[in-house]
């Protein structure tokens, strides 16, 4: 999930619930809670922010209406002694409040790092499988690669697909999205090659949200409506993966 993780279970204390985390002051760090244990997390560190960032973008671009994506940090709760904030998630519209997901959400994704691996494949991975998350995706930024779990009929993760690299992974669920683990996340645009613009009209903005990089007005590419857009680095190279305006959306 970030760069690493405490798991802390005060003496004496009893099982946490969802509203002791309530009272815990903001101090930048995830505090989350399984089964009445807290698990606390730094702060992302700036690699992790841009994986989450930039695929919450590819997904928020293929997103039907029914469904929603979110940032972290926002809780998934499930009683009073399960609070989970996944770097990434999908849920149903009709199941959100203002201020929480109280069921189950239909996609949920982790980002690992060296000291969280064993810990987002596991411990984590089963909370999911046991709330009903329909999808549990891992990225490793390392390779960089993508893993995907599904659950199968009998309710257990199952993996269904994983890409690294170059490789393409065409996924259905919870909807159908084409990602590119290299193009998506692995590096930025190029030194003096990019630059912000701001106030750029919605015809000429790519959407997949890199960094609001966006080439010249003067290089530029049509998308399937025949409308002349700009285009980020990353989308021009994967074809348009993360952009819904490449893709005529």
């Amino acid at each position: 999930m970030t760069v690493m993780a405490d798991i802390e279970h005060p003496n004496d204390s009893g099982p946490l619930t969802v509203h002791d985390l309530e009272g815990i002051p903001f101090d930048g760090r995830r505090y989350e809670l399984i089964d009445g244990v807290l698990i606390v997390s730094p702060a992302p560190g700036l690699r992790h922010q841009k994986i989450a960032y930039r695929l919450y973008g590819v997904l928020e671009a293929a997103c039907p209406p029914d469904f929603e994506v979110v940032g972290a940090p926002f809780a998934v709760h499930s009683g009073d002694k399960i609070e989970l904030q996944p770097d990434v998630l999908v849920g149903r519209d009709e199941d959100f409040t203002d201020k929480d997901l109280p069921a189950p959400p239909v996609l949920a994704v982790e980002v690992l790092s060296p000291s969280t691996a064993i810990h987002d494949l596991n411990t984590k991975k089963a909370v999911y499988e046991r709330l009903g998350t329909g999808s549990y995706w891992v990225i490793d930024p390392e390779e960089p690669a993508l893993t995907v779990f599904e659950l199968d009929a009998d309710g257990h993760y199952q993996q269904v697909a994983k890409a690294a690299g170059d490789e393409v992974a065409e996924i259905e669920r919870p909807f159908p999205v084409r990602i590119v683990p290299r193009t998506c996340w692995a590096g930025s645009a190029e030194p003096g090659q990019w630059r912000r613009r701001r106030g750029v009209p919605r015809s000429w903005a790519c959407s997949c949200r890199w960094r609001s990089s966006f080439r010249s007005r003067s290089s530029t590419a049509s998308n399937r409506a025949g409308v002349r857009i700009a285009v980020c680095s990353n989308c021009l190279r994967s074809g348009g993966a993360g952009c819904s305006l490449l893709r005529g959306a």
